[in-house]
Parts: structure tokens; sequence; C-alpha cells
């Protein structure tokens, strides 16, 4: 990978994690919070893949280092009708608006569900498991 990213892309992803992070799912998690900085390291050190590396020699990603990440604003402009127009009859219904569950558009006429908090709290029998999981390298 690149050696290094340049210093005004790294102030950039730096400052959109530090911005995003307190909203992730399992932000209030101390062992995941400590493995996305870790992650995030890592992306600062060794920067963007290239088409060098035996992993990535399918996939050129230089136009995604040349736009600068924006995450979508937080209202979503979705109401009930575009819901219900995509929803299957009878289905679990759960709505993610830009990547972010949508409790609010969760209508009442869709069956519950049976946690509407993190994704990781509805694991928390299996917090172990997951978080070896998704810290190992």
């Amino acid at each position: 990978m690149s050696s290094e990213m340049n210093a005004a892309a790294y102030s950039h992803y730096r400052d959109q994690f530090a911005r995003l992070e307190p909203q992730l799912a399992g932000a209030n998690l101390p062992w995941l919070r400590n493995a996305r900085r870790e992650a995030f390291d890592r992306f600062a050190e060794l920067g963007f893949p290239t088409t060098r590396h035996e992993d990535w020699k399918y996939t050129n990603v230089a136009s995604i280092e040349k736009r600068a990440f924006m995450s979508p604003a937080a209202s979503n402009g979705v109401d009930a009708a575009q819901v219900n127009a995509l929803a299957l009859a009878g289905a679990h219904r759960l709505v993610f608006v830009n990547g972010r569950y949508d409790a609010a558009a969760r209508t009442s006429t869709s069956r519950p569900v049976w946690r509407s908090t993190s994704r990781f709290t509805c694991c928390s029998s299996a917090r172990k498991p997951i978080r070896e999981f998704m810290c190992e390298r």
C-alpha cells in the first residue's frame, strides 16, 4: 500500500472519523472503540491499497483516494409511503437510510423487532466471540 497517506487526506479522514465515532453502533463498548481506533491508525499508516498488492491487483481504488469522503446527513427525508412501497407483507421490517438504522421509519403495522438498540446489544451473550472475531488481524 502507499507508504504513507498525504497529510491533507490523513487530516480529513481523521476529522471525519472523530466526528462519526460517537455515533457508530457499539460506541460505548471499549473493546470495539479500541479496535476501530487501531484500524484507523493502521489505515493512516498504510494508506489506500494499490494494484501492485496481490490482494488488490484487480481492484483499483485510486479514485476513492481522490475524493473527500463525507458521511450522509442525519436527516433522512424518507416517509412512510416510501417505506411501505418497498416492504414485503408480513415480514419483519428494519429500515436503514444512508446506512443507518431508522427506528422511526418502522411503522406500527410492521411486526415487532426484538430490539431497536445497537446491533451489538442483541448479541450480549456472544460478546466475547464477536469481540475476538472483530479484533483479530
